[in-house]
């Protein structure tokens, strides 16, 4: 092209050719490589984004696998233990963990991986002395490096002292988030890391958002499975069993009377007055008056026996 370009001007101006021309290549050779790099950044970013949403994706469809488990368990400790250990399997770098449960204003273990639940059940853990509380930061998730320095800083020295015992500060770094139910703190996850301070970053964040949310909706299918089993069982006015389970539940006690060869005893109450009460005073005031009757009679029982409401005033 530099040869073609001579051949039609002037010689005057050939020198003038020798810089405009490799000046030109130089601009050329710029754009390209600049082109190259903006698409390398390009390419990274979407490789980031495919890797998070990828990260998203294995995350719930541990949480899709779990799903099965909620509904032929509504054992909630047994529910935590499956889904924290499903945790530590689809968020990277996490090695053990925790799950506790707000109970009033204390918190309680409710799961572990890699800590002796038993123990750490023993600690006095209160809602003021978890990390989010501590940092003014409850719903989001946080990072903590250093879990032994924090806690001296931050914990009772008995309650760290009481912690460190149990092993429970050997974590380096701590990825934690609160699990939410109705706009209120249900609980906390924690995952940890024991050999790096570094282990986790903003994107981890990010993950252990969306897994809380995740285990949100599982709580809530577990709480929903829960009253569809409690509406089937029992009497949702005085807490007895319903008729259907005590038919049921007696049918078993009179199989295992006849095979071990034991009595039983039924006791069955009909209380007298209630139409009146209703009549006069109101249908609430005939329900607290089954409500009272039942608690009375449940405080005198033994664990073994069981009270059952079969009608509207028999029991």
């Amino acid at each position: 092209a530099t040869l073609y370009f001579i051949d039609h001007i002037g010689i005057a101006d050939v020198k003038f050719t020798f810089i405009l021309v490799p000046a030109i290549l130089f601009v050329v050779l710029h754009l390209i490589k600049k082109n190259e790099e903006d698409q390398s950044i390009e390419y990274t970013e979407l490789y980031g984004e495919y890797q998070a949403l990828s990260q998203n994706y294995k995350i719930m469809e541990g949480m899709m696998e779990i799903t099965p488990e909620i509904l032929k368990d509504d054992n909630l400790d047994n529910l935590l233990q499956i889904i924290l250990t499903k945790a530590i399997d689809v968020i990277p770098k996490a090695q053990t963990g925790s799950i506790l449960i707000k109970e009033k204003n204390k918190m309680v273990y409710r799961a572990v991986v890699g800590y002796d639940i038993n123990t750490l059940k023993k600690v006095d853990m209160q809602f003021e002395d978890m990390f989010q509380f501590k940092l003014g930061n409850l719903f989001e998730p946080t990072v903590i490096r250093d879990i032994r320095t924090f806690n001296e800083n931050y914990l009772d020295p008995k309650k760290a002292k009481d912690l460190n015992d149990q092993d429970a500060l050997i974590a380096k770094s701590v990825l934690t988030c609160a699990i939410k139910i109705h706009d209120e703190v249900y609980g906390f996850i924690n995952l940890d890391n024991i050999e790096d301070v570094d282990a986790f970053h903003d994107k981890d964040k990010i993950y252990i958002k969306h897994l809380a949310q995740q285990i949100e909706m599982a709580v809530r299918n577990q709480m929903l499975v829960e009253d569809i089993y409690k509406l089937s069982k029992f009497d949702m006015l005085t807490g007895a069993y319903a008729r259907q389970q005590h038919a049921s539940m007696l049918k078993e006690v009179h199989a295992n009377s006849k095979k071990q060869k034991t009595n039983y005893s039924i006791c069955t109450i009909d209380i007298n007055g209630l139409k009146a009460i209703n009549d006069k005073y109101g249908h609430e005031k005939g329900d607290s008056y089954l409500i009272h009757f039942s608690k009375q009679v449940q405080s005198f029982i033994a664990k073994s026996d069981f009270l059952s409401r079969t009608g509207g005033d028999e029991f």
